[in-house]
């Protein structure tokens, strides 16, 4: 157990086994490194004037960090395992997020927030080593947690941009979260608290004076009751005089960035901002920032803007949006999918101009997950051969040629996994699809893979319904033309072997391999008791005997993403 194993260490040699580093590696960052060598440092603007100061670790003090913060995330999983209490602090957790630490506070008459200053530089080296010997839950050996405090504080704080502050903080603010939610229910109000961001809200027909009051000369102005003012001072901590505002039910009432009046919700100036970014990314290529522009936070009439090619920052806006609003919809799964909302309908427009407008390398749809780890395992073993498809770059692989991985958002937004009635959709779409976009990049060619026999044939029929290509489909051609940047190619025949399956590329020993006494089946629909299928195949089979296995039955195919690539770049 991590707990146990954190509270049984007595020296350097005991953390940095826990720590999965050398004890010469760990004592190299923490004492030859010097200091002014640890970190960068960089400023960013903040909403209200001024600059906050990040101190990025170097990469090894980083790597360092994340494994100590990975650590303490897992003891602190341990603490909290048969508690069923809701939680206080909803920032830097599993699970947790500005929207569950907005909905606490949903459809309350009254709702106060107030910010803690200089949230993690308030915590200095000795209050985390002091945390770590004498907090009941961790009371760890002196030399251990001096240990953990070096390896987390820098010029005798917690830095921001380490990834161990966030943890630390939350461990250290949490005798804070259990005094002010104490006072919370003593006055009828619901606490929360995301990093040092405070929330108090209440359906009280008054809102309790000792959690807060407003002026007497300006009811506009609200005070901080003075029994908060005690509890967050005798905990360490500072509170924001500039930061406390309250909100009633007449006004609109935010919470982390996020509208709690009804339901929990977008604001609707940064809904508005998103989509004017993605309608100048999908025309220009570009699209301009507000310097301050976050979830969390939008100045009022910024002017300040910065132009943005990065579809990475955008994506996180958009997902952003969509997770919201998907959790506030009551609808069922069905009734979403047939009516979709219209940030949706917008996330996947994005993500399609993302994958397959946008990409810096050709983009290989394969014919199900098993065909993209085979197809890579290939050309990791073939790589001296096909050095314009994978090269050693720094004793890492780089590839050349980018196997669509089909994550969640690609499964779920544009609902590709690699079936063949997908696979046939997406090419009847797709001229229509690329059509609307203005800054539609035809760099890089999108590439179907799928097997050549009886399963394909949705694909194949609609790819003959090409209005551009009009390709052959029953020839053995290398690969086929459809329209804009889109190719299909299908396994090529084998001995002779009109109908093949990717799987017929592998020597028929491996095929015939067993785990725990089941057979290889390549069924979809199969009885597990006696078979296993594909992805097991390709995992448990071909990777794990990665070394032995021959992959020379994939040059064919190789050579045909190298004619694709070729043809398209006239």
């Amino acid at each position: 157990m991590p707990l146990k194993g954190i509270k049984d260490a007595k020296s350097l040699g005991d953390i940095s086994h826990l720590l999965g580093f050398s004890p010469a590696g760990l004592a190299y960052i923490l004492y030859k490194i010097p200091n002014n060598k640890k970190y960068y440092s960089f400023q960013i603007k903040k909403k209200n004037g001024g600059n906050r100061d990040i101190r990025a670790p170097e990469p090894s003090l980083k790597k360092l960090q994340g494994r100590l913060a990975n650590l303490l995330y897992k003891c602190s999983t341990e603490l909290d395992k048969g508690k069923n209490k809701q939680p206080l602090a909803h920032g830097f957790k599993k699970n947790l997020s500005i929207y569950t630490n907005a909905k606490c506070h949903k459809n309350r008459r009254f709702v106060l927030n107030f910010d803690i200053e200089n949230f993690f530089p308030t915590i200095n080296f000795g209050r985390v080593r002091g945390y770590f010997i004498k907090n009941r839950d961790f009371e760890l050996n002196i030399k251990i947690a001096t240990i953990i405090a070096q390896i987390a504080c820098h010029d005798n704080e917690l830095p921001q941009g380490s990834p161990c502050s966030p943890i630390i903080s939350n461990l250290i603010a949490h005798l804070l979260d259990v005094r002010l939610v104490q006072l919370a229910k003593k006055n009828d109000c619901f606490y929360s608290r995301y990093a040092d961001d405070i929330t108090f809200s209440t359906n009280k027909k008054e809102f309790p004076k000792k959690i807060g009051f407003q002026d007497p000369k300006d009811p506009e102005i609200w005070h901080l009751g003075r029994a908060i003012k005690d509890q967050v001072d005798r905990s360490g901590f500072k509170i924001n005089p500039k930061k406390t505002n309250m909100r009633c039910r007449n006004n609109r009432q935010v919470v982390t960035g996020l509208v709690v009046n009804k339901k929990v919700n977008i604001r609707s100036e940064y809904y508005k901002l998103a989509r004017a970014m993605t309608h100048s990314l999908f025309q220009k290529g570009s699209y301009k920032v507000p310097a301050h522009f976050s979830p969390i936070d939008i100045a009022d009439n910024d002017s300040e803007e910065v132009l943005e090619k990065s579809l990475n920052r955008l994506e996180g806006v958009l997902n952003h949006i969509h997770y919201t609003k998907n959790l506030s919809d009551q609808r069922v799964w069905k009734e979403k999918h047939d009516h979709p909302t219209a940030i949706l309908k917008l996330y996947k427009e994005f993500l399609f101009f993302k994958h397959f407008g946008q990409s810096d390398r050709p983009v290989v749809l394969c014919e199900g997950v098993s065909d993209r780890v085979y197809m890579r395992m290939a050309l990791k073993k073939l790589k001296n051969s096909y050095p314009s498809l994978i090269e050693l770059d720094e004793e890492k692989l780089y590839y050349k040629i980018n196997f669509l991985r089909y994550s969640r958002s690609v499964r779920s937004i544009l609902r590709l996994s690699g079936g063949t009635a997908e696979m046939a959709g997406f090419v009847g779409s797709y001229p229509k699809k690329v059509a609307s976009y203005s800054a539609w990049s035809f760099k890089q060619p999108v590439i179907l893979l799928t097997d050549n026999d009886t399963g394909g044939k949705t694909v194949f029929s609609q790819v003959k319904e090409s209005p551009q290509g009009k390709p052959k489909i029953e020839s053995d051609d290398e690969f086929y033309y459809i329209n804009n940047n889109l190719y299909l190619i299908k396994t090529p025949h084998l001995n002779g072997i009109e109908e093949t399956k990717i799987e017929d590329l592998f020597d028929q020993k491996w095929k015939d391999e067993k785990i725990d006494g089941k057979s290889f089946t390549l069924d979809n629909d199969f009885d597990k008791n006696k078979f296993f299928g594909k992805m097991d195949f390709a995992e448990k089979i071909i990777a794990k005997n990665f070394n032995e296995v021959s992959f020379d039955n994939f040059k064919p195919l190789l050579d045909r993403f190298l004619a694709v690539i070729k043809e398209h770049s006239k």
